[in-house]
């Protein structure tokens, strides 16, 4: 009898159940048009979130790719601080980026303390600005810090952001890389979501030469290959769309996002299209309407696979942004007040015993940890500042630091900046001066000095030649000469005597030396003639020194007029040491014999 209770029980309660759930079934099935119009919501506020996500990303992305140029190239302050920036500087790096990214549009542009463009990657004209249209220039002038926004000039809608390029503790110019929306629009279309910018109208007279070239109700669009589906939808309904959160037309959700200035005023409008037949609604009648009693665990497994999705894409911006650090040859890390975020490869080719960071972090905390506590280096503690705060607070000083490991010393020149100050993420950059600090010491240790001048001698300039030689074929990185000596040396002795010569050698070898890298190796090899190793240095950017050093020379009046030859050549490869000395001095012997005062190059 108690059986058959059971059974009644299970039975009734399978039937009231059943009941219950066929009526649930009903009443969702009349709510159907409602439960659609969250479900629309919901991706509307999602299409909002991604366009969102993808503009900060791509502010960030941005910003890397200008802070890696900004601190890794050696020769731009350089070029900045002479106004002369070579045309198509950056050429390669830009053509690389097309090839390797999605950043098909890049370009660079140098603005100098007067508000004038000094260097475009995209055209050879230098320009004034205009202040009112670019406060974010003035604003990193102002602060020193590195600024992100979108931004409207003459001739587009871009991304942008803005570098301080500081010289002697002064901001002497703003870095700015511009990108466009086309590689938002590429994301966005991984995501089944076309993409068109328009430019708010009260903007359009700012444009005078409109990139893309491409209007639609008066409205300038910003990114290229646009879909001209989409546009049909637009046509004559732009400003209906913006006055509505979404709008279902033939299928398609429309929705804008309003991007704003930082005056916060609508600065354009992101519209998003979704073809709602690529979304799938069996899901969701699966799970509402059949599955209710495994909806939770349902629910979870979509947790988990949104999860996973997630964790995916994260990888992959993680991937985009390590290699864009991986293309410096300095060591590049990303941390936190307590431990190591990220590094490039780099970092592991010094600290060789570990192969990731989570190795690396079972034993250290921080590179910190290898600090040497010596005098003129920066050490763990600095006073009551910790190193990382002791390097944001002393940007105008240049500062070195000594690592100790596996026995081995190393030297860097190293650098630090504030990537996000709300969750205190910095980025330091160590280029490494190991072989120089350890040239110097050398240099030192064995007095190869020039007694007279003060410089290396010809003994330390063979040994110096032979290892950037060595240096040169170990790494593939270009090597120059520049050979030099005083014109008439001869007749400054005839006539003011030797010790005026000794003088004149003294005084200008001093000037010469002020204007060479920290890196370069300036060497007496004879008794009027000097010799410079430019290491890194290809024969255009060697040919631009010579010729400063020559102006330089011949303008200074110091004891008494003099001028200087100049022979400048680059390494060749697999030539010989003889060789390579025999063509600067070739360089030099051109120089002499077309005149002097010249510089000769081969």
């Amino acid at each position: 009898m108690g059986d058959y209770k059971i059974r009644f029980i299970v039975l009734g309660i399978i039937l009231v159940s059943a009941i219950g759930f066929f009526q649930y079934v009903d009443f969702l099935d009349l709510k159907k048009e409602q439960l659609k119009e969250i479900e629309h919501k919901k991706l509307v506020e999602m299409m909002h979130c991604e366009m969102k996500n993808s503009i900060e990303q791509k502010e960030k992305a941005t910003a890397a790719i200008a802070l890696s140029l900004v601190h890794n190239d050696k020769q731009l302050k350089e070029f900045v601080v002479q106004k002369s920036i070579p045309k198509n500087y950056f050429h390669s790096y830009i053509e690389a980026l097309k090839k390797d990214t999605n950043y098909q549009h890049i370009w660079i542009q140098i603005i100098d303390a007067d508000m004038r463009s000094i260097y475009r990657s995209w055209d050879d004209t230098h320009k004034n600005l205009q202040p009112l249209h670019r406060q974010d220039v003035q604003k990193v002038f102002e602060t020193k810090s590195v600024v992100t926004d979108v931004n409207v000039d003459q001739y587009t809608l871009s991304l942008r952001a803005l570098v301080p390029i500081i010289h002697n503790g002064k901001v002497i110019a703003v870095f700015e890389v511009i990108s466009h929306f086309n590689s938002i629009a590429k994301m966005l279309q991984e995501e089944n979501i076309k993409l068109v910018v328009l430019l708010e109208k009260s903007y359009k007279n700012i444009l005078k030469h409109p990139y893309t070239n491409h209007f639609i109700d008066g409205y300038y669009i910003a990114n290229f290959d646009v879909d001209k589906c989409v546009l049909k939808f637009l046509k004559g309904d732009v400003q209906r769309y913006l006055q509505q959160n979404y709008t279902i037309k033939n299928g398609c959700l429309i929705t804008a996002y309003t991007i704003y200035s930082q005056q916060n005023k609508p600065l354009a409008y992101a519209f998003m299209f979704k073809n709602l037949r690529q979304v799938s609604y069996e899901e969701f009648n699966f799970l509402i309407f059949k599955w209710m009693a495994f909806g939770v665990l349902t629910l979870l497994v979509t947790v988990m696979l949104f999860d996973v999705y997630l964790l995916k894409r994260l990888e992959k911006q993680k991937l985009h942004y390590k290699n864009i650090i991986n293309l410096s040859t300095n060591i590049v890390i990303v941390l936190d007040t307590q431990k190591l975020l990220e590094v490039n490869r780099v970092f592991f080719e010094i600290f060789e015993k570990y192969t990731t960071i989570e190795e690396f972090h079972q034993d250290h905390h921080c590179i910190s940890d290898f600090f040497a506590e010596e005098e003129g280096y920066v050490h763990k503690r600095m006073g009551e500042q910790s190193w990382l705060d002791y390097l944001i607070t002393h940007k105008k000083q240049q500062h070195k630091v000594k690592i100790v490991y596996d026995n081995r010393f190393y030297y860097f020149v190293i650098s630090a900046s504030v990537m996000d100050a709300n969750d205190k993420i910095y980025a330091v950059v160590l280029n490494d001066i190991t072989e120089e600090e350890h040239y110097k010491h050398e240099l030192e240790d064995k007095s190869l000095k020039d007694p007279l001048t003060n410089i290396a001698n010809r003994r330390y300039f063979m040994e110096a030649f032979e290892h950037a030689i060595n240096v040169t074929k170990r790494c593939h990185q270009p090597l120059s000469l520049i050979m030099c000596d005083i014109d008439f040396f001869k007749n400054i002795n005839d006539t003011h005597g030797h010790d005026i010569g000794d003088e004149v050698l003294i005084t200008y070898t001093k000037l010469m030396q002020q204007h060479l890298r920290e890196q370069d190796i300036f060497c007496r090899i004879g008794g009027e003639e000097f010799i410079i190793i430019l290491p890194v240095t290809g024969k255009q950017e060697a040919f631009y020194v010579a010729e400063k050093l020559r102006e330089l020379i011949a303008n200074a009046n110091e004891v008494v007029p003099v001028t200087m030859s100049f022979g400048v050549s680059e390494y060749e490869e697999g030539e010989t040491s003889k060789s390579f000395l025999k063509r600067v001095d070739l360089a030099l012997y051109d120089a002499k014999k077309s005149g002097r005062n010249r510089v000769g190059v081969r």
